[in-house]
């Protein structure tokens, strides 16, 4: 074979001959198209401020605490469901579809688990957690939910990987619970 049919072509279909130029023409064929911007999950306008990239950042966690913890979670989650992004609550069996559903949660596109069966262990329930990051966009997790120190680690490779956010509502002071 000729060594003109193993050239490499540039985007104008002219041979590339040193091997910086042939690198270049792949780093542009592979150059994600993605920006920052587009790394972020639209929140509701009023929540806006409260985020430095005006939007939930995809492998981030946000955690609640307080009075109206839960209102303002599922605040949070609405955002990223009315933009059609499927969203998770695990082990909060408080939290009622009436409210998620006033507060702009899509419940066409809500997943409501609860880890609490007979026997059920944390590391059961950090598996829960875990298939939902990167399967859906949105894991709520409730104050009840309680994960070991190498689950959080784990936790927080997958989501900084698979892009989900993880919005925890409750006490993070809980022993086992500090993920970030």
């Amino acid at each position: 074979m000729a060594a003109a049919e193993h050239a490499a072509l540039t985007s104008e279909g002219e041979p590339v001959d040193d091997n910086r130029a042939r690198l270049r023409l792949v780093a542009d064929r592979v150059a994600p198209l993605a920006l920052a911007r587009e790394r972020t999950l639209a929140v509701l306008s009023p929540l806006t401020p409260l985020f430095p990239e005006g939007g939930l950042r995809r492998g981030s966690v946000v955690a609640v605490d307080g009075v109206g913890a839960t209102a303002l979670a599922l605040a949070v989650a609405a955002g990223p469901s009315a933009a059609g992004s499927w969203t998770a609550i695990v082990g909060d069996s408080s939290i009622g579809l009436v409210a998620a559903a006033e507060a702009g949660v899509a419940l066409e596109r809500l997943m409501v688990i609860d880890p609490s069966s007979p026997g059920s262990s944390p590391k059961s329930v950090a598996s829960v957690v875990a298939a939902l990051v990167g399967a859906v966009d949105v894991v709520m997790i409730g104050s009840g939910v309680r994960l070991g120190p190498a689950d959080v680690r784990r936790l927080s490779a997958r989501l900084r990987e698979r892009g989900s956010v993880l919005i925890r509502i409750g006490s993070v002071d809980a022993p086992g619970v500090d993920i970030g």
